[in-house]
C-alpha cells in the first residue's frame, strides 16, 4: 500500500480529496472568536413593551439634559431607574421642564449591541417591519377603501343632478305670481265660455233677435 500511495499521481488525487477540509479547518482557526460572537443570546421573552416596540430586558436606556446624561434598565417588565419604576415619558422628563417627547429624547442600547440608537428610530424601523409583514393585506384593503369612496363620490354626484332637475324656484315678485296664478286658473274658463258661445255647426250663423222669441 505504501508504494501506491508514495506514487506521484496518487499523491496527487489524495490532496485534491483532502483539500476542502483543510480549508474547513484554516477558517476555524483563523476565525474562532466571529464564530463565537454570533452566536445569539437566549432570549428570556421578558421586557417592557412600549407601544410599538418591545425592549427585551437587559435594554439600557439613555437621556441627557444640560449637557450630562443618566441611564436607566429593563429589568423584568419594568423600566429601573434606581429603585423606582417608570415609563419612558417619566424618565425622559426626570430633567428639564417636564414636556420632552420620549421618542426624541430616549436612546436605546439592547442587549448584546454597544450602539445607541434614537428611540424614534427604533419605533420607525418597527413600524416598517409592520407594514412589510401586512402587506400582502393592505393593498385588498386600500381598494376596497377605495372602491367605497368612488362609490359615495357617485352616490352624491347623482343626489346633485336630481337635485338640479328639479322645478326654479319662482324669484318673481308677490303681484307677479297672483297675477300668473289667476291667469293659470281663469284662462281655462274663459275658453269656455267662448266655446259656448260659438254656433254649433248646422245652425246658419249667428240667430237674429226676434221680440216673440
Amino acid at each position: 500500500m505504501k508504494p501506491w500511495a508514495n506514487s506521484p499521481a496518487n499523491a496527487g488525487r489524495t490532496s485534491l480529496s483532502l483539500e476542502p477540509f483543510i480549508c474547513e479547518a484554516i477558517r476555524n482557526y483563523v476565525r474562532p472568536a466571529a464564530a463565537a460572537e454570533a452566536q445569539p443570546a437566549a432570549a428570556s421573552g421578558t421586557g417592557y413593551q412600549w407601544k410599538q416596540v418591545f425592549l427585551p430586558d437587559g435594554t439600557r436606556l439613555r437621556a441627557s439634559f444640560g449637557g450630562h446624561n443618566y441611564f436607566a434598565q429593563v429589568e423584568g417588565g419594568e423600566i429601573k431607574y434606581g429603585e423606582h419604576a417608570m415609563s419612558p415619558s417619566r424618565f425622559a422628563n426626570l430633567q428639564g421642564s417636564g414636556n420632552r417627547n420620549a421618542w426624541k429624547a430616549v436612546w436605546l442600547c439592547l442587549p448584546g449591541s454597544e450602539e445607541w440608537l434614537l428611540a424614534d428610530v427604533c419605533r420607525a424601523a418597527r413600524n416598517a417591519a409592520i407594514a412589510r409583514l401586512i402587506g400582502d393585506i393592505a393593498p385588498a384593503e386600500r381598494q376596497s377603501q377605495e372602491r367605497a369612496r368612488e362609490r359615495r363620490i357617485a352616490e352624491r354626484r347623482t343626489a346633485r343632478g336630481t337635485a338640479n332637475t328639479k322645478r326654479p324656484c319662482d324669484r318673481r315678485q308677490p303681484a307677479e305670481r297672483e297675477s300668473a296664478t289667476l291667469r293659470q286658473t281663469a284662462l281655462p274658463e274663459i275658453r269656455e265660455e267662448l266655446k259656448k258661445s260659438r254656433p254649433q255647426p248646422g245652425q246658419g250663423g249667428l240667430r237674429r233677435y226676434s221680440p216673440t222669441s
